[in-house]
């Protein structure tokens, strides 16, 4: 008998050598026993037809359940780009110019005093708060007297002006009582809405710590009454000279003693 010819395999279906063929033919199927579970050796053996040989072998690969779709790795989404200082926080931005303007001023100043007054700074952690000395102008009322005073610096700097108060005691039109200074210069920006300033009189950005005492210095020296802060001081000025001088040799004097 030919073993090759299928047509004998099917006429001899209990021959030898059909049974020694589909073993050859099974053994793929042997060598993965650990994949499958098969009956008790008690029960009839189920012949397995030879078109099912290829996906149990696939399968034996595998495992009885057919493999799980691959798992699709999670994106990693990046964290949002940091905000820019000005996108996140204008004002911020606003003050940290602010400080290094104030800081580099401050720098200049202790290079390059200036006569008439001395500047530091309040306390060192804070560059928003001057403590300023100004010295009497020479001919004048104030002449000899050292009159401290706090210059407040706003975060947007130099776009808004600080504030000047006197500490010591000071007597003068321009002066309020609780020693807050009124000049132009330290009003702010734009259009006066009494009307009784320019708008190129009042605060621009180009002003300085030096540019503003300077001015205060300027003050004390021709005091303006037609706007008074200090209504008292000024009707003194206009018609008690004798009582405003006593009042601003008061102040000197006072001035001295604290030194």
């Amino acid at each position: 008998m030919d073993l090759a010819s299928p047509s004998a395999l099917q006429r001899s279906p209990d021959s030898p050598h059909y049974n020694w063929l589909l073993c050859w033919l099974l053994l793929p199927l042997i060598n993965n026993l650990s994949a499958f579970s098969f009956p008790s050796l008690s029960s009839p053996l189920v012949p397995i037809p030879f078109s099912e040989l290829l996906p149990i072998n696939k399968a034996a690969r595998g495992g009885h359940q057919s493999p799980s779709p691959p798992t699709e790795r999670p994106r990693i989404i990046p964290p949002p780009a940091a905000k820019t200082l000005a996108a996140a926080d204008p004002m911020a931005t606003a003050s940290s110019q602010a400080s290094l303007l104030l800081q580099k001023q401050l720098r200049d100043l202790a290079k390059h005093p200036v006569d008439g007054f001395s500047a530091g700074l309040v306390d060192d952690s804070n560059v928003f708060e001057w403590q300023v000395t100004i010295i009497g102008p020479p001919e004048t009322l104030y002449d000899g007297g050292y009159f401290n005073a706090i210059m407040s610096f706003p975060q947007n700097y130099p776009n808004s002006p600080p504030t000047v108060r006197f500490t010591s005691e000071m007597w003068h039109p321009n002066v309020y009582p609780d020693g807050r200074v009124c000049i132009s210069i330290l009003h702010p920006p734009g259009d006066d809405p009494n009307g009784y300033e320019l708008a190129s009189e009042r605060w621009t950005p180009v002003h300085t710590v030096e540019s503003i005492v300077l001015s205060i210095i300027s003050m004390l020296s021709s005091p303006n009454d037609e706007s008074p802060a200090n209504i008292e001081a000024a009707k003194d000025w206009r018609e008690k000279q004798d009582e405003f001088k006593k009042k601003v040799r008061r102040a000197v004097r006072k001035s001295q003693e604290m030194l």
